[in-house]
């Protein structure tokens, strides 16, 4: 393996990143515009060169677009290749590849002097020397907040560390496991011909007990001891000491910084014991950018959690979220309006993309989206998918008194959404018809699940009901149907958009009689004349008066699903009314 150093005039202006065989980056000034950015150098393009490594050989050439030369071992090119131990110059940054390594040591040889520091103790002591720590530090947010993945993270922070603490040959992030440790990025301030080996010891010990933990030893000390007993101890040359500090944040399991150096100023052969004085500084100064990447991540970590809630909630649902912290989703019992959503024609389009499964899965999700759009525009929450079908639901986690209001406005904009791709024959959408069922009634909503699979989600006989609502809508020809419930949490003006159009007992509900109201969109609006013959054939229809119920439907002239279904009821028992009939239609199948 091997890396490619980039430093500028300044310490900090440095970073390292490692070469991936066959992978192709673009190196320039312009984060936006370059994989791999030298923000620093204004003599360095936009993007400026782009190099891949090959048979161990980093290939570069030139972008066509950049200015400046390109200095190769003297002279300008334009396309060449660089082997370990070779650099190469634009303007003020020289680009090193090297391929010295970075492994875990587990020589068990013992520290000549140890001294744990306690993050508490950092804090209360002063800085002595602290120009290029707070530096260094000034830069901390803007570099790390900025990182677009975590290894971006791990570059930018092992550059400020080598920036702020002149002294240090080397620097690292670790993560130690239960079983393992792993360098996830490491760097040094200068080249030297051997390998960097960061202590297992001084890493598990730090870890294990959550503190800042310095070792160190003396030049006579070294020379005295077996070679056998020296390899492999933070090994890097004569290496006088090295610290570990362990990251506190819940964000970082494991993390911790990482720093060895090769002399203490002032003390090359001092006494076996750590002077506070000699590291004080750079601890505090590691501890503070631990502290500081610890938030960081922390609240990287709540961005994407939101992030991944707002896949499922609404704008209104999400303040209450931040407001509240997550235990507002915590289970609970509560009174919820529910919405089913079904797309018509899947079965017929699976048949016709049964070799194309993929562009079937990509339309069911385009038409999903559009029906999780409206009801996170309404402030309700997606609970669930059932393949081709989505539920939502409103009333909690908090409170909507208009509930019922928003789940027929989204009801409404769903169907309308589907109208209007239908009547311009979208080659995706428009074989795709949809059914809407929407049941109010007590639930208990939140994070349910298992332990190995929690979901957001409502629970109860509602959504059942809200499920065999929307299934009915292909028996009466409707678009969207809803209970008695929902309506009672309506307004008197949103009321008259509804017909009740009778009882039903859903397939698989033997014990309840779901009170069913269409409601119709402003395209199928009913005259007054219209819509009061079919309330009174309605009526009759319940209380057992099929005679009189079918003369009132026929009635009506025009084209009406539901009328037709009632009149086939009434048909088919020749119009004589059961003598076990309740006002119900039973459903035996879905």
């Amino acid at each position: 393996m091997a890396d490619l150093v980039a430093q500028g005039t300044s310490s900090h202006q440095r970073w390292r990143r490692r070469l991936v065989p066959g992978q192709v980056v673009r190196v320039g000034r312009c984060p936006e515009l370059s994989d791999w950015a030298t923000p620093w150098d204004a003599q360095i393009s936009r993007s400026h060169i782009v190099v891949q490594w090959v048979n161990r050989r980093l290939e570069v050439s030139r972008d066509k677009n950049a200015t400046n030369p390109i200095f190769f071992h003297g002279s300008s090119q334009k396309n060449f290749g660089v082997r370990p131990g070779e650099h190469f110059v634009i303007g003020e940054t020289t680009f090193t590849v090297t391929d010295d390594l970075a492994q875990i040591s587990i020589d068990c040889r013992m520290p000549v002097s140890e001294r744990t520091f306690s993050a508490d103790y950092l804090r209360s002591r002063p800085f002595r020397h602290a120009e290029k720590q707070i530096e260094a530090l000034s830069r901390l947010p803007d570099l790390v907040g900025s990182a677009s993945s975590e290894h971006e993270m791990f570059v930018q922070l092992v550059s400020v560390l080598i920036s702020g603490i002149p002294k240090a040959s080397a620097a690292a992030i670790v993560r130690c496991a239960d079983t393992s440790i792993e360098i996830l990025h490491w760097d040094r301030s200068s080249p030297l011909p051997h390998p960097f080996q960061p202590s297992e010891r001084l890493i598990q010990e730090a870890s294990e007990m959550r503190q800042n933990i310095v070792h160190t030893w003396n030049d006579d000390q070294l020379a005295s001891q077996q070679p056998s007993a020296v390899n492999g101890y933070t090994q890097t040359g004569n290496t006088m000491w090295a610290f570990c500090c362990p990251l506190q944040s819940a964000a970082c399991p494991g993390w911790a910084i990482y720093v060895a150096g090769e002399s203490l100023p002032n003390s090359p052969s001092r006494s076996h014991r750590i002077d506070q004085d000699d590291l004080q500084d750079d601890l505090k100064f590691a501890e503070i950018v631990g502290t500081a990447v610890g938030n960081i991540s922390e609240v990287r970590l709540l961005q994407r959690r939101e992030t991944s809630l707002s896949h499922f909630f609404s704008p209104l649902v999400m303040q209450a979220v931040r407001r509240e912290s997550t235990d507002v989703l915590e289970p609970r019992e509560t009174e919820v309006s529910v919405l089913f959503c079904d797309l018509r024609g899947f079965s017929r389009k699976s048949e016709q993309l049964a070799d194309n499964l993929l562009s079937l899965l990509n339309r069911v999700s385009e038409s999903l989206g559009i029906v999780t759009h409206h009801i996170l525009q309404q402030g309700g929450v997606i609970g669930d998918f059932h393949g081709d079908a989505s539920m939502g639901f409103w009333g909690w986690p908090i409170d909507q008194c208009d509930m019922q209001s928003r789940a027929c406005r989204a009801a409404l904009d769903i169907r309308s959404a589907f109208a209007n791709l239908s009547q311009y024959d979208d080659e995706d959408f428009g074989d795709f018809k949809i059914g809407l069922g929407i049941a109010t009634g007590r639930a208990v909503a939140g994070r349910i699940g298992t332990r190995d699979q929690v979901k957001v989600t409502a629970f109860g006989p509602v959504v059942n009901v809200a499920s065999r609502l929307e299934g009915l809508n292909k028996v009466f020809g409707s678009e969207i149907l809803v209970d008695r419930e929902t309506i009672d949490g309506l307004t008197e003006v949103d009321k008259q958009n509804f017909r009740r159009i009778g009882i039903v007992r859903p397939y698989g509900m033997e014990l309840t009689q779901v009170e069913l109201f269409q409601l119709l969109p402003e395209d199928k609006q009913l005259s007054e004349q219209y819509s009061a013959t079919f309330h009174r054939a309605v009526d009759n229809f319940i209380d057992g008066n099929w005679e009189k119920a079918a003369d009132l439907l026929r009635l009506l002239k025009g084209e009406d699903a539901p009328r037709d279904f009632l009149l086939s009821v009434i048909d088919r028992a020749s119009g004589v009314c059961p003598k076990s009939w309740d006002g119900a239609i039973a459903f035996g199948a879905k």
